[in-house]
């Protein structure tokens, strides 16, 4: 695969699903976002919001489809969601205190 091959599309800024088939692509990577699908729904910005829809709808096709998926940050977050299990966090980087899970 050479970079030719690669397509970015920032959710943030384009609605692209409506145009998505699993014959686009071989495999998709959701990840590199500033936000947290732990933040409180009351806190989360319009585009926060509009981006974890983006990634619930192609989340849909993705597992439907079968199309292999490398999920991080807020898009793994997402996908725990989607699938009824919850993800933990350290309290801090260098600390050997337990993690929090939901």
């Amino acid at each position: 695969m050479s970079r030719g091959d690669l397509q970015h599309i920032a959710l943030e800024e384009v609605d692209f699903l409506a145009s998505f088939t699993a014959a686009d692509v071989s495999g998709v990577l959701i990840g590199a976002s500033p936000y947290n699908a732990d933040t409180p729904a009351a806190e989360k910005t319009r585009s926060q919001q509009h981006v974890e829809e983006q990634i619930r709808e192609l989340l849909t096709v993705i597992l439907k489809e079968g199309i292999p998926l490398l999920a991080t940050g807020v898009a793994f977050q997402v996908l725990a969601a989607y699938l009824g299990t919850g993800t933990c966090v350290r309290s801090s980087a260098r600390s050997w205190a337990p993690s929090t899970c939901s």
